[in-house]
């Protein structure tokens, strides 16, 4: 059934694109052979399928819900990932839809998507809905689907139940990701996790954006075969951008209507180099309990080569937080920036460019890297089970069967189709996802930083307004965060 689901994907996204380039010149030819051209189309994408690739047993049993109205409270930001009302013809969208019905059947429940408000700025009436309901003893809802930066508030609170204590979700399987579950823990308790059920993973993941007509109109080596060596480093980047810089309407200053070798802002972006460069913020002891603690040496150096890059670089323009969309991706369309860091949801903006663009992962820090780092940003969605859920172990067989659904249908429509065929312009772009997606980066203190004492926040602070020395603000509060930080996991530790 799996392998069906995934030719029909393959051969529909192939006809739409077909069609799409008969319409650049005129009308189709007509073609009495269609049945075959179809059959043969078929046949190869089914060579191209390996067999049984995603087709991983659950292991779930045959539980009769009766019909019961399973309620996922979200955002409104996050309903893409669980809501579609009906297929549309989009690949992603229908996938999501095959999912939801497969699952609604499989188990006679009628899967409620509650949506509201929840941006950053609506943290406290999100986090205010779920923590009322739970201290109201009210079982209103049996899934919810938090943004990492504040969901995590509730944790100490006693709102979430510790999911290793519910039936039915297996940790060990591939849509969950054993390195995450690990690094999410407390001790031995999990109350927040993410994994192939959350499409705003995959769109949170940072990447690295280069405009292919800048590369070759100054006649860059191959960033894919740099990626390959291990050669893709911070250094090689900065050497590269710095040799794209040009004031074009002749002013004397250097702003967004010139071209540089590197635009970025100083907002959340800057808290991907950290993880780029394998630079944790916690590790956890033999109980895997997360402490903070920094290499304070490559903190300071990488911190001093950022401002550098950032602050006191022509090539670079460096502008505030919420830039992205207005400026910097109509320069990049415009070839007026070579490297644009942005997460991988970037890509649909992309799409209209009349040039290609490549797809690349963050650099090393340096060649002695083991690998490259891909950092999730800490908008994408945590899930959690309420404390006063009717039944946890009915919403843990739900959200099981949503994440091994979505492993096996949603993901691979979203990855390989909508983003290796639709967006990405090229094969190797392909390749670099695949790298980006086999080295995820996540670290217990960047995940909860902004619950925790903005532990996490350190470069984001020096490149926006504190400077460069990192010794400095260190040394003047990693204490008062650290304080934090340990009051938050003595709180978790010490719940009933």
């Amino acid at each position: 059934m799996l392998k069906r689901v995934l030719i029909f994907i393959f051969i529909t996204v192939f006809m739409m694109l077909y069609a799409m380039s008969c319409g650049d010149g005129g009308e189709a030819p007509d073609n009495d052979n269609g049945g075959a051209v179809e059959s043969e189309n078929l046949r190869e994408a089914e060579e191209q399928l390996p067999e049984n690739s995603r087709d991983i047993p659950d292991g779930l049993p045959e539980v009769n819900l009766g019909g019961r109205s399973f309620n996922i409270l979200c955002h409104e930001m996050l309903t893409v990932e669980f809501v579609a009302e009906e297929e549309i013809g989009d690949t992603v969208n229908d996938a999501l839809y095959a999912r939801n019905l497969a699952v609604a059947e499989r188990f006679n429940a009628d899967l409620n998507v509650i949506q509201i408000p929840g941006a950053w700025g609506d943290r406290d009436s999100f986090m205010g809905t779920v923590r009322n309901a739970v201290l109201a003893g009210e079982a209103a809802y049996d899934l919810v689907a938090g943004v990492t930066s504040y969901i995590p508030n509730l944790v100490p609170q006693g709102i979430f139940l510790d999911i290793n204590t519910v039936d039915y979700v297996d940790f060990t399987k591939p849509w969950w990701g054993e390195d995450w579950v690990r690094e999410l823990s407390i001790g031995s308790r999990l109350f927040l996790v993410t994994g192939d059920v959350a499409l705003s993973m995959w769109d949170c993941m940072f990447v690295f954006y280069f405009n292919k007509q800048l590369a070759v109109d100054h006649d860059l080596p191959d960033l894919y075969e740099a990626v390959k060596k291990g050669e893709w480093t911070f250094d090689k980047f900065t050497e590269l951008s710095r040799t794209v810089s040009a004031d074009l309407d002749g002013d004397g200053r250097f702003d967004e209507n010139d071209m540089f070798g590197f635009v970025t802002t100083t907002g959340t972006v800057v808290n991907a180099f950290p993880g780029g460069f394998d630079m944790a913020i916690t590790y956890k002891d033999a109980d895997n309990v997360p402490h903070p603690q920094l290499d304070t040496e490559k903190w300071s150096e990488a911190a001093v080569s950022l401002y550098e890059l950032h602050h006191r670089t022509q090539s670079t323009l460096t502008l505030p937080d919420g830039a992205d969309y207005d400026t910097i991706v109509p320069m990049f369309q415009a070839n007026r920036a070579l490297f644009f860091p942005q997460t991988l949801s970037f890509a649909r903006d992309l799409r209209a460019m009349e040039t290609d663009f490549g797809i690349l992962p963050f650099p090393k820090y340096d060649t002695s890297q083991n690998t490259y780092c891909a950092v999730v940003r800490n908008a994408a969605s945590l899930l959690g089970i309420p404390a006063s859920v009717s039944n946890p172990h009915e919403s843990g067989l739900i959200m099981e069967a949503l994440a091994a659904e979505s492993y096996r249908v949603v993901i691979p429509a979203y990855y390989d189709v909508s983003l290796k065929v639709k967006q990405a312009r090229d094969e190797e772009s392909g390749e670099m996802l695949d790298i980006i997606r086999d080295n995820l980066w996540m670290n217990f203190g960047y995940s909860y930083s902004l619950s925790t004492g903005s532990i996490g926040n350190y470069m984001r602070e020096m490149i926006d307004w504190r400077g460069p020395n990192f010794a400095s603000l260190y040394e003047s509060d990693f204490e008062r965060r650290a304080d934090e930080f340990n009051r938050f996991i003595d709180d978790v530790l010490n719940l009933e």
